[in-house]
């Protein structure tokens, strides 16, 4: 497939068909700069930038083509990160920067010399050592989104690996409710229909849920936590916030409650209020709400009011 190809594909703002035609396209570093440029420019006219591919997100999309199109390569190289941090340092784009965080949040870059002592250098690259690499490459901006975000980008990986091992759990456990839901008999009613599809998506997806906030005003809350005994989150956010945004926000404060053993040491922001969500999720995850250990709530309002 061919570069114009692709550029089509972003044009028509089809998440799914961009996928399928960058990873079906040879680019050089170049191309998929433009490409990244191209799709970055149509996520932000349409108010979705940073928007995961699911989300509509076109960026994302281009960047998961990248990534398909090596491992059917079998390269090795992670050329998708490569070029959107090449888009950033370019731009000196802290959008760019802030794209690649959430997708890629392990990145790291370094200036490696030719000997032993540079290439070990390299592998041990930290934000510190990334930022300073946008910083002599002219991208001062992107340097600093670095160096103020330096402690939730330091702490990634480990998030990441932690979430992972409570994830595989909460979906192992999801496919035993369908299980025992399904030897009850047949599954009727708004929901127990929808309790059926969300499991399935856990399931599918391989992770817990986090749905933007709905247009008749209920809000974003997470679906799976409460498989493993833990309180499911409910997003409380101001009114104009973007519905992927809040949505990001709380799969990204759901992960840092897995890797923590409480809520306290995940040093999440309540809220006092009540939403309605809760009242949903209480039917929702009624059939497994003996795995809760007593005293632990069903639900926790998380304060997003302060987050961008």
């Amino acid at each position: 497939m061919s570069v114009r190809a692709c550029l089509e594909a972003v044009l028509g703002s089809e998440p799914a068909r961009v996928i399928d035609a960058v990873a079906s396209c040879t680019l050089t570093v170049d191309e998929a700069m433009k490409l990244l440029r191209q799709a970055h420019a149509a996520d932000v006219r349409r108010e979705l930038d940073g928007a995961f591919a699911s989300q509509g997100g076109l960026l994302h999309a281009v960047f998961l083509g990248l990534r398909r199109r090596q491992v059917d390569a079998a390269d090795h190289a992670d050329n998708a990160t490569t070029a959107l941090a090449a888009a950033a340092l370019d731009e000196d784009s802290p959008a760019l920067m802030a794209a690649l965080g959430t997708f890629e949040p392990n990145a790291r870059m370094a200036l490696v010399d030719e000997s032993p002592q540079g290439v070990d250098a390299f592998s041990r690259a930290s934000i510190e050592r990334t930022a300073l690499f946008f910083h002599d490459g002219g991208a001062v901006r992107c340097a600093q989104y670095l160096v103020d975000h330096r402690h939730e980008l330091t702490n990634a990986r480990r998030v990441q690996f932690l979430a992972r091992r409570s994830i595989e759990r909460i979906v192992a456990e999801a496919e035993l409710q369908l299980a025992k839901l399904f030897s009850l008999g047949a599954v009727e009613g708004f929901v127990a229909e929808l309790r059926v599809a969300a499991l399935r998506e856990i399931v599918e997806t391989g992770d817990l849920l986090t749905p933007p906030p709905d247009a008749n005003g209920r809000p974003s809350f997470s679906l799976g936590l409460s498989l493993i005994g833990r309180p499911e989150l409910v997003a409380d956010a101001p009114p104009d916030a973007r519905p992927y945004r809040v949505a990001q926000q709380l799969a990204a404060m759901a992960r840092r409650s897995l890797a923590e053993s409480s809520l306290e040491e995940a040093a999440l922001p309540r809220s006092g209020r009540l939403l309605v969500a809760n009242s949903l999720l209480a039917q929702l995850t009624a059939p497994w709400a003996h795995l809760r250990p007593r005293r632990t709530p069903g639900a926790v309002v998380l304060d997003l009011c302060g987050k961008s």
